[in-house]
C-alpha cells in the first residue's frame, strides 16, 4: 500500500468513486463522540439548565456517535437544489401569492436571510432528500458545545 492508496478492510472501494461515501458510512463506525467532554462542555458554563443525563433520556437519538459520510455528488445536489430554493422564493410573483396567505410581519424583509438559516437534509438509499428549511438557533449552540466534544475518528482516513 502507498501513501496515495486509501486501504480500506472492510470492502474494497468501487471503480466508481461517486459510491465511497456509501461503502465508508457502511464500514467506518468511528465514535467520535467524547461523552465525557460532552457532558462537561453542556453541564458547564452559564446559563446550564439542564442535565446531560436528563437531555439524553429525554432526547436519546440527539446526537449521534458515528460520522456520516457525504459522497461530493450528493453535495452537489443539495447546493444546487439551495440555490433553485432561493430563487424561487425571490421571484415577485411566488412573494405576491404566499404573503396573501400570511401576516403583515411576514412582509418584511430583513437584510440578511437569517444567522441560523439551515436546510435540514435526511440521507437516504435514494440520496439526499429535504426534509426542512429552519432557523433553529438552539441547534446551532448545540452543535457549537458538540464541536468541543469530537475526537479524532477514521484515523486510516487522516481524520
Amino acid at each position: 500500500m502507498t501513501d496515495s492508496t486509501l486501504h480500506v478492510p472492510f470492502a474494497p472501494l468501487p471503480a466508481d468513486c461517486r459510491d465511497a461515501a456509501a461503502v465508508l458510512n457502511r464500514g467506518c463506525i468511528c465514535s467520535s463522540v467524547d461523552h465525557d467532554r460532552l457532558r462537561r462542555t453542556l453541564e458547564g458554563g452559564v446559563g446550564a439548565a439542564f442535565s446531560y443525563a436528563d437531555l439524553l433520556t429525554s432526547r436519546p437519538n440527539l446526537f449521534s456517535d458515528t460520522t456520516v459520510f457525504v459522497a461530493e455528488a450528493h453535495l452537489r445536489f443539495m447546493a444546487e437544489l439551495i440555490v433553485a430554493i432561493e430563487r424561487v422564493v425571490a421571484l415577485p410573483l411566488w412573494r405576491e401569492r404566499v404573503f396573501a396567505h400570511a401576516p403583515e410581519i411576514a412582509r418584511h424583509s430583513p437584510q440578511a436571510a437569517g444567522v441560523f438559516l439551515g436546510y435540514d437534509f435526511h440521507l437516504g438509499a435514494d440520496g439526499p432528500r429535504l426534509i426542512e428549511i429552519n432557523t433553529n438557533a438552539g441547534g446551532g449552540l448545540l452543535n457549537a458545545k458538540l464541536l468541543r466534544a469530537q475526537r479524532a475518528c477514521c484515523t486510516q482516513l487522516g481524520g
